[in-house]
Order: structure tokens, then C-alpha cells, then sequence
């Protein structure tokens, strides 16, 4: 029987260990890639250096065999999320384990019990510590590893499942080809939308240009999001976080904002994907990782799309004919093999379809899962 333990931020071998085991655990599969770099996660267990512990709680915990280390799992709870829904949900994430039922349903038990001392009422993820990230993969196993896309063993959905958790939400993955298929009616659409003047595309060639546009960037963002079930406002420390690790690794020429008078109402957020150069360098940046992934940052031509939207109120005005025109220049500009368009709500009819009018070929399935505590 394993043996579930948790992991004190303070105890320099035990996150070492956390953040290795998936390291470990996929070693041989071509499909797994670090999310990050190494260095990022050791933070996330540093409660006085990352800034969700400044407003949140969250415990790690670990399922040891003999000594070994067989899965791991998070319990959060993010008392802004709550606050703002009105709800008391709580997170599980980082979760990663062997082929066992029996260890899954430890590590899910630890976790729930956790919360259930919180007096939360029910767990639903896998979600990240600000919960914008993380889900199960069920479906595209044969794919590459994509940056922003996680990658699991097949065994994950089944042993969840069996540990009392239910489906909650699913997202598709899938890309698209170099020569992005833009109909000319929407091309045409673009132009004379271009023409009158009231929207424009605002395009960059470098990050000092693109860091004077982040307080814009991350008003219009939080904006288009709060019609989320999942949304909560971030503290300036929560956002700029996320938005750091977006500027490190994003060429400025994949990102455009489209402008309304001078503000910012819609955003296309496109970046390299520095999954295989992540695995290359087992995320680490030293000794030599720090060049692997600059050269990465230049010369992939594989994109991740992971931003594509307007604020609700200029949606159906020809504004998003404009965002799919510079979707397919920015393509053919910075030379592109092709974009992955990342983990789109399966509920979210009208954003599955504008993505298959771009030719877009879903390719994976993550799933999300909830839990009632008693």
C-alpha cells in the first residue's frame, strides 16, 4: 500500500521530488513534454515567493512505495475564486501517478480530505494554482507534445473515475496548416471593416513595444473571460505572473490586438511551441537549456494559438473577420508549418465552429472532473 505524505515547502528534497516525478514517470513517452521550466514549478511549493499563497492555501502531497515516489496531487483552494462565485470549490492539480487504482484513490482521498477540513463542498479539476490551467488528456495520445496541451497516460480517465469523480467539462485540441484557409468573403469582410476606420489591427516588432501595451492587454483579457463559470478576478501579482511567462517565450510579431477607437477589444495571443525543446532540456535552463530554448523562441514554426477573442459587445460587427485575416498573415509572415488551436470548451458551439472554418483538425480531448464532498 502506498503511503500518502505531504510535501512541506520547505523540505528541498520532497519538492525536488514532486517536480521530478513526471519527469521520471514519462521518461520513454515521446508524447510528454514539461509545461514549464523547472525552475517555475519548484516556485509554485514556495509559499513566500509565488503569489497565490499571499491570498490562497494549497498542500501537496505525494504516494510513496519503498521509498519511491508513485504519484503526486494538490489540493487548492483559492479563497478569490470562491468569493467572487460565491461558491465553495475547491482545486485538486499537479496530478500525475502510476498505473494503480489503488494509489489514485489514496492520493484523491488525501486531497478531498483536505478540502473537507476546509469546509469546501466539493473538488473539481485538474486546474492549476490561479485555475487556469490543467486537464486530463482521454483522447490524442499519438500526438507530439504541444506546449500549453498536457499530456498523460491513457489509464488516468478510468482511475479517476473509479476514485468517485464525474465529468465536468471537455476541451478539444487541433491545428491547422501553414496556408490557413481564409474564405475571400471573410477577407473582403476584413477590408471594408479596415476601411471605415472604427477597428484596427495593431500589430508588433518588438517586446519593449509589446510590454508598454500590457495594462490594455490585461484589462480587455479579464474582461473577455469574466463570462466564465471559471472566472475570478486575479490580483495584479496573480496576472502579471501569467502574463511574465507569456512574454518570455512569445515572438511579438504572433501577437496582435485589434483596437476600437484606441482601445483594446479583441487579441490574437500566438506563440512558438517550445514543447520539444522543453523535453530536450528536461526544462532546466542551465547549464545550456537557456540557449536551446532561445533558439526554440526564433526558429520553430510550429505556433500555439492560445488566445483568439473579442470583448462580447463588438462580436458579429466584422471585427473577428479582421482577427482570422491577421490570424492567416501573421501564418504565412512568420513563415508558418502550421498552428495549434488549443483547448477549446466542447461546449462552445460558435468557437468550434469559426475554428472549422479555418480548416481546423481536432486532434485531442481533455476532460475536467467534479466531486461532491459529503
Amino acid at each position: 500500500m502506498a503511503q500518502v505524505v505531504e510535501v512541506a515547502s520547505d523540505d528541498r528534497a520532497g519538492v525536488r521530488a514532486f517536480v521530478d516525478f513526471p519527469h521520471r514517470l514519462y521518461v520513454d513517452h515521446p508524447g510528454w513534454a514539461p509545461d514549464g521550466l523547472r525552475s517555475d514549478h519548484l516556485r509554485q511549493l514556495d509559499r513566500s515567493s509565488h503569489p497565490f499563497h499571499r491570498h490562497s492555501e494549497a498542500a501537496f502531497f505525494v504516494a510513496e512505495v519503498d521509498g519511491s515516489v508513485v504519484g503526486r496531487i494538490s489540493a487548492i483552494d483559492n479563497r478569490l475564486f470562491n468569493q467572487y462565485q460565491g461558491t465553495s470549490t475547491g482545486f485538486f492539480g499537479h496530478f500525475e501517478a502510476v498505473d494503480d487504482a489503488d494509489v489514485v484513490a489514496e492520493l484523491v482521498q488525501r486531497a478531498t480530505d483536505w478540502a473537507r477540513h476546509r469546509g469546501l463542498t466539493a473538488v473539481t479539476g485538474p486546474r492549476g494554482l490561479l485555475g487556469f490551467d490543467g486537464s486530463v488528456m482521454v483522447e490524442g495520445f499519438e500526438t507530439a507534445p504541444v506546449l500549453g496541451v498536457p499530456y498523460n497516460a491513457p489509464y488516468y480517465d478510468a482511475h479517476l473515475k473509479a476514485a468517485g469523480f464525474e465529468e465536468e467539462e471537455d476541451f478539444v485540441t487541433g491545428y491547422i496548416l501553414e496556408s490557413v484557409s481564409i474564405p475571400d468573403a471573410i477577407y473582403a469582410i476584413a477590408d471594408k471593416v479596415a476601411e471605415k476606420g472604427s477597428y484596427e489591427i495593431k500589430r508588433f516588432t518588438s517586446r519593449r513595444e509589446l510590454s508598454r501595451w500590457v495594462p490594455a492587454i490585461k484589462e480587455a483579457y479579464l474582461t473577455s473571460v469574466a463570462e466564465l463559470a471559471s472566472f475570478y478576478p486575479p490580483t495584479d501579482e496573480d496576472i502579471d505572473d501569467l502574463i511574465g511567462t507569456v512574454l518570455r517565450i512569445a515572438n511579438p510579431k504572433g501577437i496582435s490586438l485589434v483596437l476600437h477607437r484606441g482601445s483594446v477589444v479583441g487579441f490574437l495571443f500566438s506563440y512558438p511551441n517550445l514543447a520539444p525543446a522543453l523535453r530536450a532540456v528536461g526544462g532546466r535552463l542551465l547549464p545550456f537549456g537557456w540557449y536551446r530554448l532561445l533558439r526554440a523562441r526564433s526558429t520553430e514554426k510550429w505556433y500555439c494559438v492560445n488566445g483568439l477573442g473579442l470583448l462580447p459587445e463588438h462580436r458579429g460587427r466584422g471585427a473577428n473577420a479582421m482577427l482570422y485575416a491577421t490570424l492567416a498573415r501573421t501564418a504565412t509572415e512568420l513563415g508558418w508549418a502550421g498552428g495549434h488551436i488549443l483547448q477549446v470548451a466542447a461546449g462552445n458551439a460558435a468557437s468550434i465552429k469559426d475554428m472549422e472554418k479555418l480548416a481546423t483538425v481536432w486532434t485531442a480531448r481533455h476532460r475536467r472532473y467534479r466531486m461532491a464532498l459529503d
